[in-house]
């Protein structure tokens, strides 16, 4: 399994007041956010951001803005990154799992 790291800074604001400690993968942060990039078993490129692994899911129609899916398919994280991989926001609500 091949892996190359990225590093970019989190910028998202939270999606709104009443959002829980547990959906941490959404709240801001000052700290750097390590974004992994490697592929699936099946050859797929994927993207690893604090544990959940997202896959690509489509482009906006401008085809600058890429659309990851968190794997867990009851999780409604959705990240955005721009055609270079290069983190942007991430968007959804997060269900707790590992």
């Amino acid at each position: 399994m091949r892996s190359n790291k990225l590093t970019a800074i989190d910028e998202t604001e939270c999606l709104s007041p009443s959002q829980s400690p547990e959906n941490s993968f959404l709240q801001p942060s000052q700290t750097k956010l390590t974004i992994t990039k490697t592929y699936s078993n099946k050859g797929k490129f994927m993207l690893i951001v604090k544990g959940y692994n997202l896959q690509f899911l489509n482009f906006n129609r401008k085809k600058t803005i890429k659309f990851w899916r968190c794997t867990n398919r009851s999780c409604n994280v959705i990240l955005h990154t721009n055609s270079d991989d290069t983190f942007i926001r991430f968007s959804g609500t997060i269900t707790v799992h590992n």
